[in-house]
């Protein structure tokens, strides 16, 4: 499912890891990300890897170039517990969010696969921080997150500053 790579290429492959409630951010990130990445990027996600057979944990140590991991309470939770959860997506694919491998795959190597990983959360901002948008990041990116407001999150929602910083992030991961 990993991009052709060619020497005159500069396409990333990011894997997007979501757990059944961030299903529908996961899909509307995936097509901001797709169309507004000017085809820098190629986006694989759970959905992909169950629908080809392939292997969570071969994908994010040898095929992705960057892991986005949109956080939620139960991806922490299975994560941290070295669980999985299999779950059927709206389109009827059987997916498995498996945090015993994210968290294997993240701990090996002296967590050298770690600086792969971009945390990206779909949060309503305390007032204060209303419009304040995400910091540029320099040595070590850190979690990114979109704002929201009560509501669904809505494709024009993921345009801006925020996007340009998770595009530019992405792009920047050291392989």
């Amino acid at each position: 499912m990993a991009a052709t790579r060619t020497s005159a290429s500069a396409v990333k492959t990011i894997i997007l890891l979501f757990t059944k409630d961030q299903e529908e951010n996961c899909e509307k990130l995936r097509t901001v990300l797709e169309s507004e990445s000017n085809g820098d990027i190629c986006v694989v996600d759970l959905v992909d890897i169950s629908r080809c057979g392939l292997s969570l944990e071969e994908e994010l140590r040898r095929r992705c170039d960057c892991i986005v991991l949109i956080c939620s309470p139960r991806a922490t939770q299975l994560i941290n517990d070295e669980k999985s959860c299999v779950f059927v997506t709206k389109t009827g694919q059987e997916v498995n969010f498996d945090g015993k491998i994210i968290s294997k795959v993240l701990k090996d190597n002296d967590g050298r696969l770690r600086r792969k990983l971009i945390p990206v959360s779909f949060v309503e901002l305390p007032s204060v921080l209303h419009g304040a948008g995400v910091t540029r990041r320099k040595a070590r990116h850190s979690a990114i997150s979109f704002e929201i407001k009560q509501g669904e999150v809505t494709e024009l929602m993921l345009e801006g500053d925020v996007l340009e910083s998770l595009i530019d992030v992405i792009k920047k991961v050291k392989t």
